[in-house]
């Protein structure tokens, strides 16, 4: 875990000793990265800036502390459910929590999943502690995070079947019944009609086109590949979210220093100088990652062998 997490640092710094050929080149590639992503440069400042905060952060608290591993893959569904907030961040933070969710459930259709049937103690703030306060915010429970585990919690009442066995998936669990579990989950906004219409236009072809590429894939890796591959546009969001999720892993053994260091990655994208669209999607991404995260950590998901 640490040789990841210093790696890009080492590289950094071995970026200061270029000789004019590796500067031209640099610029080269640059120019054809920007090419293909008009933001690259505002991408590369961002990812800077969080590299810098990522020494500074994890010097003044106490180095590199991993977690234990978990007997279940919470990489896979944390990546699928953030990938899902940030395809669905396009129609708002409601269409982001649905997606996310419908993603996170998904990915578990894939036959080599490992499964979630772990026997682990309930605890309180799988949703409570998802809450981010944001300068796009306008309510304190207006987040992706918080929504994606409201429907997650939902949908393992209404349908535990599918959670302990995501095999059991199928087109209308993704299409009707999730959203009758949004419908249910005591989030206004979910109740109202038109509100939920829209969203149903809006996701159920990106959950649908998801749900066939499970079906084709023989992994979680080779499922993951094949959704971002989906949306190239999305790329760099993608990168910058697979490494916040990594990091998780080396933030100390502690929920609230957790959420402190999600906040901080957000104030940092908030901050940057991309524009507001791309900033939202970021930002579903990261919320779903940490909510994911503390909902497959505490328990509350997880099935009693």
């Amino acid at each position: 875990m640490k040789k990841k997490f210093f790696a890009p640092v080492v590289a950094i710094c071995a970026l200061t000793v270029v000789s004019c050929t590796q500067s031209d080149e640099s610029e080269i590639a640059l120019s054809v990265q920007t090419e293909q992503n008009p933001y690259a440069e505002e991408f590369a400042k961002l990812n800077s800036s969080i590299d810098d905060f990522n020494v500074a952060y994890f010097e003044a608290n106490g180095g590199l502390v991993t977690r234990s591993n978990p007997t279940f893959n919470f990489s896979s569904v944390m990546t699928s459910g953030a990938i899902g907030a940030v395809v669905g961040a396009k129609e708002g933070s409601l269409s982001a929590g649905i997606s996310a969710a419908g993603f996170s459930i998904v990915v578990g259709y894939i036959p080599s999943y490992p499964g979630i049937k772990r026997a682990a103690p309930v605890t309180s703030g799988v949703l409570e502690n998802t809450v981010f306060q944001n300068s796009n915010v306008s309510a304190s429970t207006d987040s992706v995070g918080f929504y994606h585990n409201a429907i997650m919690l939902e949908a393992k009442k209404q349908h535990p079947d599918v959670i302990a066995n995501p095999a059991l998936c199928t087109q209308k669990f993704l299409t009707d019944d999730l959203f009758e579990c949004a419908t249910q989950t005591q989030i206004e906004d979910f109740g109202d009609v038109d509100v939920l219409a829209r969203l149903q236009y809006a996701v159920t072809p990106v959950l649908s086109n998801t749900f066939s590429i499970a079906q084709s894939s023989n992994s979680s890796e080779q499922f993951l590949a094949q959704v971002m591959s989906a949306y190239p546009e999305k790329s760099a969001e993608f990168a910058l979210i697979k490494q916040f999720i990594d990091n998780l892993d080396l933030v100390e053994l502690s929920a609230l220093n957790a959420h402190d260091y999600a906040q901080q990655i957000l104030n940092l994208v908030n901050a940057s100088e991309l524009p507001q669209n791309i900033k939202d999607a970021l930002i579903a991404g990261i919320e779903v990652s940490f909510a994911s995260y503390e909902l497959w950590n505490s328990g509350v998901m997880s099935v009693e062998e």
